[in-house]
């Protein structure tokens, strides 16, 4: 004779993440032994106050020992989910709830009427139909910063930042998730700054990373520029992350004159009695650029044919430059200010924050030499960094 047990979890409200992933895997440890004991979830709201609920068909027969594990799992529902009712129902009416040993057992009647069961949607899904390492992690998060101390390592350049929490979602995608991410990038640079990728670090509640998540990136960033995408990501990790790290990686192009020296008109180097003399000068205060550097300039008259100036300029970035290179330009000029001829040096500068030296050759005439009357430097660099935007902790979003 067939015989059909139903039985349910109501509440008035949703199921929280937590709770559904303390239901599916409930299901999953029965499941293994008592294959016809697979709850229903109610992973989003859609008005049913049946958030969990299953159902089992087989023979009539109360002696039966797998009915009993049947019993025994479904009494284990009760106090599972806070504020939420465990209500069984099958075809004799024979199931109720037993004061004395406190499980669902063979009472001659049952608790409550008979009740349907919602069908299977979008918002219902079996547990046997999910993957055994699926999670259910929050739909939304807040974040707010988090104080992570910074190695003191003097005074920087200006690098973008997020004037404000990023925003954090998971996505569902079939069987995937995926984590979006956007927020607001400043850029204090006064140039386009080339933003190249985000990489988000989730850590659990003891700050130990758990997974990290690389986002490719490739749009310019104006003063201030929004800037999202979506990440996959192991449901799992979902489960235990607590903070994220969000780092950028981007690269900056910038010209700007970093010297202007002028030169002593009443110096006329006899080069047919050296081979390199020194340029006396003085140097004339120039309006920088978004790279602050302590500039040194040394020159030189020279011949070995022909005349030449050569100009050593020591650059001392006031910033960790970290892959910071550029093409270093001299560029001579008469009373006039007309150009007389120019040069140019490619220095890379080292990772420790160290200046970089560059000799730079104008060849000019010996006759013309004594005619410079100022040598003017820039540069166009070119600056990738990677900096860390801040650490967030992740709350449960309303």
């Amino acid at each position: 004779m067939s015989w059909n047990v139903y039985f349910r979890v109501v509440r008035d409200r949703p199921l929280e993440p937590a709770e559904l992933d303390t239901l599916a895997r409930h299901s999953r440890n029965i499941h293994r032994s008592l294959h016809d004991f697979d709850l229903v979830l109610a992973t989003a709201d859609d008005g049913d106050t049946t958030v969990a609920h299953g159902h089992a068909e087989r023979y009539y027969d109360p002696d039966d020992a797998e009915l009993r594990k049947l019993l025994n799992a479904i009494s284990q529902l009760r106090g599972m989910v806070e504020g939420a009712t465990v209500e069984v129902w099958d075809d004799f009416e024979l199931i109720g709830w037993s004061g004395d040993t406190q499980k669902f057992d063979f009472m001659g009647q049952s608790d409550v009427r008979r009740f349907p069961l919602p069908a299977l949607s979008e918002s219902r899904r079996r547990v046997s139909d999910l993957p055994d390492d699926h999670e259910f992690g929050p739909d939304a998060w807040t974040a707010r910063p988090v104080l992570v101390p910074a190695p003191d390592r003097g005074e920087g350049a200006p690098t973008l930042h997020m004037p404000e929490p990023p925003s954090f979602r998971v996505l569902a995608d079939g069987w995937r998730r995926q984590l979006s991410v956007q927020g607001w990038l400043h850029n204090p640079h006064g140039v386009l700054a080339h933003v190249q990728g985000l990489t988000v670090v989730l850590r659990d509640d003891n700050a130990m990373a758990v997974d990290v998540l690389d986002l490719p990136l490739h749009q310019p960033a104006a003063e201030l520029q929004f800037v999202h995408g979506k990440l996959d990501v192991a449901p799992g990790s979902l489960g235990v992350a607590r903070q994220a790290d969000v780092t950028v990686d981007y690269r900056i192009e910038v010209r700007q004159p970093v010297a202007r020296v002028a030169l002593d008109p009443g110096v006329v180097p006899p080069l047919d009695e050296h081979y390199r003399l020194p340029l006396r000068g003085v140097s004339v205060p120039v309006a920088g650029g978004p790279l602050p550097l302590t500039v040194q300039v040394n020159a030189w008259h020279g011949h070995r044919h022909r005349g030449f100036i050569q100009v050593l300029v020591e650059l001392q970035p006031e910033f960790v430059p970290g892959d910071l290179s550029a093409q270093v330009r001299a560029l001579c000029r008469d009373d006039t200010g007309m150009a007389m001829g120019a040069g140019e040096v490619h220095v890379e500068f080292p990772t420790d924050g160290s200046a970089v030296v560059g000799s730079i050759s104008i060849d000019l005439p010996r006759s013309r030499i004594a005619h410079v009357r100022s040598i003017d430097l820039d540069l166009e660099a070119t600056r990738t960094v990677r900096v860390r935007l801040g650490r967030y902790a992740l709350g449960s979003g309303t």
